[in-house]
């Protein structure tokens, strides 16, 4: 499956992971990768969010339109807006 960290640059993950902008360690960076390969929500979720900071909507949307959890797909929707305006 791939994840987030399959494509993104090291400033895309700080901006997507880290509270304060502080790169994410190896450990740091293990753990989401393990929660990504285990929720393939978050995973998704992950990845739109990726394609929305680069200013691709119709890709983060697809992305968005497979989480299965409503709660989370609602939550990535206006994740998705925060990114484009």
């Amino acid at each position: 499956m791939e994840t987030v960290f399959d494509l993104a640059t090291p400033d895309e993950l700080t901006e997507l992971f880290s509270v304060d902008n502080t790169p994410l360690s190896a450990e740091e960076i293990a753990e989401e990768r393990r929660i990504a390969l285990e929720d393939p929500d978050s995973n998704l979720d992950s990845l739109a969010s990726l394609y929305a900071m680069r200013g691709d909507r119709r890709r983060a949307d697809e992305l968005i339109a497979l989480i299965q959890d409503d709660e989370r797909r609602l939550c990535a929707v206006m994740m998705h807006h925060e990114f484009t305006g």
